[in-house]
């Protein structure tokens, strides 16, 4: 069988039926490509990845959690029980390039939000160590920050020297959320979903052009003395070679 990108229908060389090869299926042809899914047993870094290797760093800690009637496996990070306490999941090295039609999607979700930064999204400069809502750096990222204080999730772009940030209009919760960034560079602009929905477009101030980025997921604790969790099930992360 003869496979092409254009998820159009092609002749079965067997016979029978057409077969239609949908164009949103990854081909390691024409994607560069990772993820991972927790498995629920152990956090960082024993987790399930494929096509990167991910890593666990800052003050707090990481656990596994096995699936229930309502959450699936996941993994757990808990920040240092300090202002400015930090936990971060991220790609071990800069593997993937602005310019190049970058998207992510996870599925992830806070326990807590007292008070405590969250990051997570593509970034070339590591998030989890700057302790403020504008730190430096080109990314596409949500942001829910409670010391600003956000009501709802932020979506925010920076081009190395300005952010754009827009109000997503969806509240934050303690309920798991599939947030996904998509980087169409040959409009520019980049835009941002939750749970499928289209919440925000941005146009100005996308991340610079050949910047090298990875993905993270990371918070710290903004005041207080009381480690905040958040939770990961999966992450997937693409880009055009």
């Amino acid at each position: 069988m003869v496979i092409t990108p254009s998820g159009s229908a092609i002749d079965n060389p067997s016979g029978g039926s057409s077969v239609v090869i949908p164009s949103s299926v990854p081909r390691p042809n024409t994607k560069r490509w990772a993820y991972f899914v927790a498995d629920g047993t152990a956090g960082l870094p024993a987790v399930n990845m494929i096509g990167d290797k991910a890593s666990s760093t800052g003050t707090g800690t990481t656990s596994g959690a096995a699936a229930t009637t309502t959450l699936p496996t996941r993994i757990t990070l808990a920040t240092a029980a300090t202002t400015s306490g930090a936990t971060n999941f991220s790609a071990n090295a800069a593997s993937y390039v602005f310019g190049r039609n970058l998207r992510l999607q996870t599925y992830e979700r806070l326990v807590t939000y007292t008070a405590i930064r969250l990051f997570m999204g593509i970034t070339d400069s590591d998030l989890h160590l700057q302790t403020t809502a504008n730190p430096t750096g080109n990314y596409a990222i949500f942001r829910a920050d409670k010391s600003v204080p956000d009501t709802n999730y932020q979506c925010i772009t920076k081009d190395g020297t300005t952010q754009n940030v827009i109000d997503s209009g969806v509240a934050i919760d303690t309920n798991f959320h599939r947030f996904e960034i998509i980087c169409n560079d040959s409009v520019p602009n980049v835009k941002f979903y939750i749970d499928g929905n289209l919440v925000a477009t941005s146009i100005v101030h996308t991340p610079t052009a050949a910047a090298l980025g990875f993905f993270q997921i990371c918070s710290n604790k903004t005041s207080g003395s009381v480690a905040e969790n958040q939770e990961i099930a999966w992450l997937y992360i693409e880009s055009d070679f």
